[in-house]
C-alpha cells in the first residue's frame, strides 16, 4: 500500500468512528534530553501548540488530539524502547526523528505496530530507502537534496579547489558526506577532498580536528 493511501485509510477510519470516540493519540519522539534536549523540546512544544489549536477548533473528526511525548536521549536503543512503548500504548500516529541513527532504529518497529509514521528531521536517505519502513514519511529534506545544494555552491559559486570535511561520525554525517562527494563526481569537480576529520554526536570539544583542518589550508570564503 501506498504511504498516501495508508494516510487516507487512517483518516477515513477515523471518520467512521463515532464522535464519543476515545481521543486520537499523537505520539512524538525526540531527544528532550542531553545536547539535543532543547531541539527535540522546541519540536515538541511545537506539535503541542498545534493540537492545542486543533481542539480549540473542535478537534479531528468530532475528536480531540492527545500527545504522549517521549526522550529518545540521541540513543538508538533508547529510541527503540520508546517506539516499543508507543506501539503498547496504542498511539494512532507518530512524529519523530531528530538523530538518523534513531530514526532508523525506531522505523522496524513503528511499522511493524501498524503506527503512521512521520519524520520530522532526521536526513540519512536510508530512512525514504523503504528498507525498514516501506510506508515512511518525512517533511524534512534529505541528505541527498542537501549534497546537491551544496557540492555545486562549493564548485560553483566557491570555486574551491581544496575541501576539508569535519564529519559527524554517524549514517547521517557519513552520508552526507557521501553523497557530496558524489556529486563532485557527477560534475566532474576538479578540486580534491584533502582530508576528513570525524568526530561523534555527542562530542564538544572540536579543538583537535579544527586544528588539523587549519593546516591543510583548505580554500575558505572569507566575508566581506
Amino acid at each position: 500500500m501506498h504511504k498516501t493511501k495508508l494516510a487516507l485509510a487512517l483518516l477515513l477510519g477515523l471518520a467512521s468512528v463515532p464522535a464519543v470516540a476515545q481521543d486520537i493519540k499523537v505520539g512524538t519522539i525526540f531527544p528532550l534530553s542531553g545536547g539535543a534536549g532543547p531541539d527535540g523540546q522546541t519540536v515538541t512544544n511545537a506539535v503541542k501548540l498545534m493540537v492545542q489549536q486543533i481542539n480549540d477548533r473542535g478537534g479531528l473528526l468530532g475528536r480531540k488530539l492527545t500527545v504522549i511525548s517521549k526522550d529518545d536521549e540521541s540513543t538508538p536503543a533508547v529510541g527503540v524502547s520508546r517506539a516499543n512503548e508507543m506501539v503498547a500504548e496504542k498511539v494512532d500516529i507518530v512524529i519523530e526523528g531528530w538523530n538518523s541513527p534513531v530514526t532508523l532504529a525506531m522505523q522496524p518497529i513503528l511499522a511493524r505496530g501498524n503506527i503512521l509514521d512521520f519524520t520530522a528531521v532526521s536526513k540519512s536517505d536510508l530512512i525514504l530507502s523503504g528498507e525498514t519502513n516501506p510506508y515512511a514519511m518525512r517533511i524534512n529534506s534529505s541528505n541527498g537534496f542537501d549534497a546537491e545544494v551544496i557540492a555545486k555552491y562549493v564548485a560553483q559559486t566557491m570555486k574551491a579547489k581544496k575541501i576539508a570535511f569535519l564529519t559527524q561520525n554517524d549514517v547521517y554525517g557519513n552520508g552526507f558526506q557521501t553523497a557530496v562527494e558524489a556529486e563532485f563526481k557527477k560534475m566532474n569537480f576538479s578540486g580534491e577532498v584533502i582530508m576528513t576529520e570525524k568526530f561523534a554526536f555527542k562530542d564538544t570539544d572540536f579543538r583537535v580536528q579544527l586544528t588539523n583542518i587549519k593546516g591543510a589550508n583548505p580554500d575558505r570564503r572569507h566575508r566581506h
